[in-house]
Formats: structure tokens, sequence, C-alpha cells
């Protein structure tokens, strides 16, 4: 006992052609998309795991290019802003100062956490130079060969309330391309297959 399908199978057959025709690029820029939001969710959650207190400027700093039909490719990037100061905790190095501090030196603010307040991200509160600069028992200097802002106390000594460091070194812990491309390798191929099955039963003749 046999069965003929040579019509239906002809009848699938043009019918997949048509679908691989007009579905193809529209089933791609989804799985391309979805592949790359769930990127997007694990670099914020990266961020929080390897960064302390991360702002919420910094947690907002991914975003994405999104696929379209007509441009088959999704980008997962940090914006410019972020991009700037994150790109050391991506790669690594040493960071030179652009600033100029209360000393007259170029020199970056190193918070000591036992000697001064920080903000709710572990960072320096917004104007403290200029809140410190106007203390009278605060003053910006160098003492000992290392810079600052120093308290002075009422037994005569002096308290570092802020270091000020030429130079700030960074270790590669951010991991954001690693990152990405884990997600995409382990997710492409099941979006792929969700958007195909999608395209599949959604199509109309």
């Amino acid at each position: 006992m046999q069965l003929k399908f040579t019509s239906n199978v002809e009848q699938l057959q043009k019918r997949l052609n048509l679908i691989a025709t007009s579905q193809l690029p529209f089933v791609v820029s989804k799985a391309l998309n979805a592949t790359a939001v769930m990127a997007k969710a694990a670099v914020q959650k990266h961020l929080q795991d390897v960064l302390d207190r991360p702002t919420p400027f910094t947690q907002n700093a991914v975003t994405i290019r999104y696929a379209t039909k007509s441009n088959l490719t999704a980008f997962v990037l940090v914006k410019d802003k972020q991009a700037a100061y994150l790109k050391r905790q991506e790669a690594g190095g040493v960071r030179t100062p652009t600033n100029t501090s209360g000393s007259g030196q170029k020199s970056y603010l190193m918070p000591l956490k036992a000697n001064i307040d920080l903000n709710q991200y572990g960072n320096l509160p917004r104007n403290i130079t200029k809140s410190l600069k106007g203390r009278k028992d605060v003053f910006a200097g160098t003492v000992n060969g290392h810079g600052g802002f120093f308290q002075r106390l009422p037994d005569g000594k002096l308290k570092m309330l802020i270091a000020l460091e030429t130079t700030s070194t960074y270790k590669p812990v951010l991991g954001f391309k690693e990152t990405v491309n884990k997600v995409a390798e382990s997710t492409l191929n099941r979006n792929f297959k969700e958007a195909w099955a999608t395209a599949l039963t959604s199509f109309k003749k």
C-alpha cells in the first residue's frame, strides 16, 4: 500500500520557496534582535557583578542598534559618554588625568573611605571640592610628598580627606566582548528557529 504525495509536496515546495523569499530577511532580523536584547541584559547584569555600585548612568550604558530586513546586522554597544571611561574597565591600562584639581596639578580625586562620606554609589559627592575649599579647617596641598585635601584637627595633626593621584591603573574586568559573544553563541540558533517557526505559523498566501 502506498500514498502519493506528489502534488502536496510540490505545493509545499512552492510555499517554502515563497516564505524563503519574502520572510527570510524578517526571520533573520528578528533572531538577531532577540539575541541582541539577551546580550544587552547579560552585559547589564555583569556590570553590576564586577563594578562597585555602578550608578544608573553606568548601568544604562549599553544600547542596541537593531537589525532590519534591509540591514541584517544588529549591534550591542556602549554609549559614547560611558565608553569614555568604561573602555579601561574593558581593556585595562593607565589613565592620565586631564582635569586640574585644587592643588594646581593635574590629578584624580581618590576618596579615602575612612575619612570622608561617600554617596550611595561609593563616589565622592558632587561639588565636594568646592565644599571643602569653603571650610577653614581644610586645605588642598602636598604633605610629605602626598597631594590631597587635608583637615587640620584640633590637636594640630593633619588628616587626609581626599588623595590626589596623578595616574590611575585599571585591570580588565568588564568582559563586554566575551559576554556578548557567549550569549550570541548560545542563543542565536535557538532564536532563529523560534523566529522561523513563528513565520511558518503566521505566513499567509
